[in-house]
C-alpha cells in the first residue's frame, strides 16, 4: 500500500516536470520568434527597432489594461472549452502563424511581431482565465504546430 502512493506521488511529480518542460518550451517559441522579429528590426534601423518593440508591447499592454481594469475580458460565467479544442486551434494557428509570418520577415509593417505576441497575449490570458489544463493544452497546441510546420515546410526563420 505505501508502494503504491510513492509511486503515484512520482508519477505526479514526472508529470508536472513535463508540463512545466512544454509550458517553457511553447513560451520560448514564441518568444523567441517574436525577438528575432525585433532585433532584425534593430538592425535595420532604431525607428524600425521601436515600431517593432512597440508592436511586440502592444498586444500585452491592452490585455492586461482590459483586464485588470475593465470588466470586458473578465469572464462572467465560467464556460469551459473542451481542452482538445484548443489544443487543436492552438496548433492550426501555430502552423498558419510561421508560415504567414516568413513572408514577412523584414516587411516595414511590425505585423509579424503584432502576431507572435497576440499569440502569447492570447496564451498567457487562457491561463489567467481558465484552468491549468487549458493553458497546457494551448502550450502543447504551439509545440505541435511547430513540429507540424517544421516537418512539412523546413525550419521557420528564426533557425536560418
Amino acid at each position: 500500500m505505501d508502494g503504491d502512493v510513492r509511486n503515484k506521488r512520482r508519477v505526479e511529480a514526472v508529470r508536472m516536470w513535463m508540463h512545466a518542460g512544454v509550458i517553457a518550451i511553447a513560451l520560448f517559441i514564441l518568444l523567441a520568434s517574436m525577438v528575432t522579429f525585433v532585433i532584425f528590426s534593430f538592425s535595420t534601423g532604431t525607428t524600425a527597432g521601436l515600431r517593432s518593440l512597440a508592436a511586440a508591447i502592444l498586444p500585452f499592454a491592452t490585455i492586461t489594461y482590459l483586464r485588470l481594469f475593465t470588466k470586458i475580458l473578465r469572464p462572467r460565467r465560467q464556460t469551459k472549452m473542451p481542452v482538445f479544442n484548443l489544443y487543436f486551434i492552438f496548433t492550426v494557428w501555430t502552423v498558419f502563424l510561421f508560415g504567414f509570418t516568413r513572408s514577412l520577415y523584414g516587411f516595414s509593417f511590425p505585423l509579424g511581431e503584432l502576431m507572435f505576441s497576440i499569440t502569447l497575449a492570447a496564451t498567457v490570458l487562457r491561463y489567467n482565465s481558465h484552468s491549468v489544463k487549458a493553458f497546457i493544452s494551448c502550450c502543447y497546441g504551439i509545440i505541435t504546430g511547430s513540429l507540424v510546420y517544421i516537418i512539412f515546410a523546413g525550419f521557420p526563420f528564426v533557425i536560418q
